[in-house]
């Protein structure tokens, strides 16, 4: 394919009278000699990856880049966080918080800085839960506290 578009691009500049590349004296040693250097350079700098989400191969010129295509990365965080919610009940129960005291907040019935100051001790509840020092119910107890929906949840079941 390089080759080819080496030939391509040398028969374009040719002058009129010439009319194929094998009767110019040293074209095919051009030819080959651009052709390994064209290689060369494009061995040099891309890399053959596997997608970090659907494990097919990519090439990339890009070291940073994990994803074969935009779809693949949008996505992978929001599987990784998925799984992550799913295997973990404290972060999902944090998270189930997190969203209704967010939903207050947009609905203007806690202000930002009220949204903050439980934000920062839901963390430090989650942090202190992930060390063993207080165990899951006192956890779910204390981060869901004044939370109605949570309340009528708890009186339902």
């Amino acid at each position: 394919m390089v080759t080819g578009l080496i030939k391509q691009s040398m028969i374009a500049k040719l002058p009129e009278d010439v009319s194929d590349l094998g009767s110019v004296p040293g074209a095919s040693d051009a030819v080959h000699a651009l052709t390994e250097d064209v290689v060369q350079r494009i061995t040099d700098h891309i890399q053959l990856r596997y997608c970090a989400k659907c494990s097919s191969l990519f090439a990339t010129m890009n070291p940073r880049q994990m994803f074969c295509c935009r779809d693949c990365n949008r996505s992978y965080g929001k599987d990784v966080f998925k799984d992550r919610l799913e295997s973990d009940q404290a972060l999902a129960c944090y998270n189930k918080a997190y969203k209704a005291m967010t939903a207050r907040q947009l609905r203007r019935r806690i202000s930002r800085e009220e949204l903050e100051r439980w934000r920062v001790s839901a963390r430090d509840l989650l942090a202190r839960y992930r060390t063993g020092d207080i165990g899951f119910e006192d956890f779910q107890r204390r981060i869901t506290f004044g939370i109605r929906r949570w309340e009528r949840f708890e009186e339902a079941s």
